[in-house]
């Protein structure tokens, strides 16, 4: 009796989880128009392409910064750009590609420089979304990922099945759709120049140091590298492609090459500091670039892999020169009602919101206005709606506002967001999100893709699909 009783304690506990993980795995397909979903092609090509190829282990930047027909043409043979997304890590990547790996092949290893990526994070949500058509893609994961997935999927089915009740299945507009991408991996929707305001992330700077790589990481490379060679594969590691603009004070990449050399149990390629390319090569964030920089960047990689190959050819495609950065458009000639609920500073990106007036002190609901003293607002600046009652924070559909800088949530206790906007690339999100309330919900337009971007997707987020209801005077 005392072990039937075990038996039915332990059926008990586990058969809800079942019961999600099941619902989990048989969910029909949301996200199948999304960036992430690009990864079940990227990985169909990895395990279908016959004989020798180039294979690129990595992220975004990965994605944003290859053209796969030039490597192709020096090396002679087929590539596969198996790089996605930051959110996603690239422990995932590793583990996701090391079995498609055969004698002959060329392997980069070509993460970001950032301290995510050169560790083991592992993302279960969006491994979820992304594994949707392809859920035998998980049987590489190790113990402690399945665990995470388990942890991960109450997450999902809600996400998921809401998205699919309410009939708002997430379909990105631009470069961040699934069908942007190419037979190779390669994102091919055309980022003519450099969009960022300011012309870099200002949010996420670039630190090229030894310290944001974790030995852990290491480790698990060394071994990826390992059961590489012993496929008969020869791998690289070669850095990814940097905005000079976002190189912090800190760097120091001779000591970040020095590091990598004495600890990568593979060639290390080039120079950090040969991938640090001007801001006119760059397209969204700090590591992706656009269309004159893939060249620029995979010209370079493959002159030096042909150079540690010993292979004599001559690279002959031309860089093209850096698009010009285009001009920032900052007056602005209106009157708004609701400027006068914050204070401002004006900034060399457009007028930034420091804080509130006594009379935005005392509203529960505050309107972001267009601009302020003859310029657009673009920022929402540090501890901005500290001291206030505000509940809500509208951006309307007219805003200029691009980003949410760190802090800017703080003291607010802030329990709706609510955006009148469809694109979720226009706003950068602040680091953090410290300081809003425990029910904190951002409020979205019916088709908008808030919830999937690249930006705001991988921040945890509680989404709702109900903006308009907070925009009486939206057109």
């Amino acid at each position: 009796m005392k072990y039937l009783r075990i038996i039915s304690a332990t059926l008990a506990i586990l058969s809800p989880v079942l019961l999600l993980l099941g619902i989990a795995l048989s969910l029909t397909p949301t996200y199948a128009d999304t960036f992430l979903a690009a990864l079940n092609d990227k990985y169909e090509r990895l395990y279908s392409l016959e004989g020798e190829k180039t294979v690129i282990v990595g992220g975004s930047s990965v994605a944003f910064g290859y053209e796969s027909d030039i490597l192709e043409k020096y090396l002679e043979r087929p590539v596969v750009n198996f790089g996605l997304y930051a959110a996603l890590g690239t422990k995932l990547m590793l583990d996701l590609s090391i079995d498609a790996i055969g004698a002959g092949d060329i392997v980069l290893l070509a993460p970001e420089l950032d301290a995510q990526t050169l560790s083991l994070y592992f993302n279960a949500e969006s491994t979820w979304q992304a594994s949707e058509e392809r859920r035998d893609m998980l049987r590489h994961l190790d113990i402690d990922d399945s665990l995470a997935m388990l942890g991960g999927a109450w997450r999902y089915v809600t996400a998921s099945g809401g998205a699919q009740l309410g009939g708002a299945l997430p379909s990105p507009e631009g470069a961040y759709r699934r069908d942007s991408f190419d037979a190779a991996g390669d994102l091919e929707y055309p980022r003519e120049h450099n969009v960022m305001m300011g012309y870099y992330d200002a949010k996420h700077p670039v630190t090229l140091h030894p310290d944001i790589v974790s030995e852990d990481f290491i480790a698990y490379l060394n071994a990826y590298i390992a059961e590489c060679k012993a496929r008969g594969a020869t791998v690289y590691f070669v850095f990814c492609p940097v905005n000079s603009l976002a190189l912090t004070e800190a760097s120091d990449p001779d000591a970040l090459l020095a590091y990598l050399k004495a600890q990568l149990d593979c060639p290390v390629l080039g120079s950090p500091e040969e991938h640090v390319f001007e801001p006119g090569y760059f397209y969204d964030t700090n590591f992706h670039l656009n269309d004159a920089g893939v060249i620029a960047h995979t010209v370079a990689v493959t002159k030096e892999i042909l150079r540690d190959m010993r292979i004599p050819s001559i690279v002959s495609e031309k860089i093209p020169p850096a698009p010009a950065l285009p001009m920032i458009d900052l007056i602005y000639d209106g009157e708004d009602e609701n400027a006068q609920d914050f204070t401002y500073e004006l900034t060399d990106m457009g007028m930034m919101i420091t804080g509130l007036t006594e009379r935005g002190k005392e509203k529960q609901i505050l309107t972001v206005p267009v601009g302020a003293d003859g310029y657009y607002v673009t920022l929402i600046g540090p501890r901005a709606l500290e001291g206030g009652c505000a509940t809500t924070l509208i951006l309307p559909s007219d805003t200029h506002v691009f980003s949410f800088e760190t802090d800017a949530f703080s003291g607010s206790g802030l329990s709706h967001l609510v955006f009148g906007i469809l694109d979720d690339m226009a706003i950068m999100p602040p680091e953090s999100f410290d300081g809003v309330g425990s029910d904190f919900t951002v409020h979205v337009l019916a088709g908008s893709t808030f919830n999937v971007g690249y930006f705001w997707g991988e921040c945890g987020l509680t989404f709702r699909f109900d903006a308009q209801e907070y925009l009486p005077t939206a057109s």
